[in-house]
């Protein structure tokens, strides 16, 4: 859901295209996106942030921060079947070819389209705080 206020707009629960493609085509500037989830373990490298997939907990799995030896082995395991296997980072994943037809080719890349939002708003359920690598513009 997109809320429009004034010269900004928040992406609220929107890891998927849909809202950050919305805000990118209306040129609304800043955009905030929050969630109330961690951040998707791919999402990292997007920032630059290196993630360590044997240590912090991945969304997939219900792991806490203190993990076993099996619980990082499984996490780390499900990361990079994730990263590497599961077309999670294909073209037609994050609807890239569809939004090139629409509104023209490099319209949106889908890499970096996170990185133009002005904030992000991480964890925003208390409950679900675990502590993970941030950037300055992650809250």
């Amino acid at each position: 859901m997109i809320d429009v206020a004034g010269d900004s707009s928040i992406v609220r629960d929107k890891w998927g295209s849909e809202g950050r493609v919305t805000a990118q085509k209306d040129k609304t500037k800043p955009t905030i996106i929050a969630t109330s989830s961690a951040m998707f373990d791919l999402y990292y490298l997007i920032f630059g942030i290196p993630l360590s997939a044997s240590y912090v907990p991945s969304e997939l799995f219900g792991y806490s921060d203190k993990m076993s030896y099996k619980g990082k082995a499984v996490n780390l395991i499900t990361y990079l079947y994730v990263a590497y296997l599961s077309g999670f980072n294909s073209i037609e994943a994050f609807l890239e070819d569809v939004y090139d037809e629409k509104f023209g080719a490099g319209f949106y890349e889908a890499h970096k389209v996170l990185t133009n939002a002005s904030f992000l708003l991480l964890n925003t359920n208390p409950f679900l705080d675990i502590p993970t690598p941030k950037t300055p513009k992650m809250i």
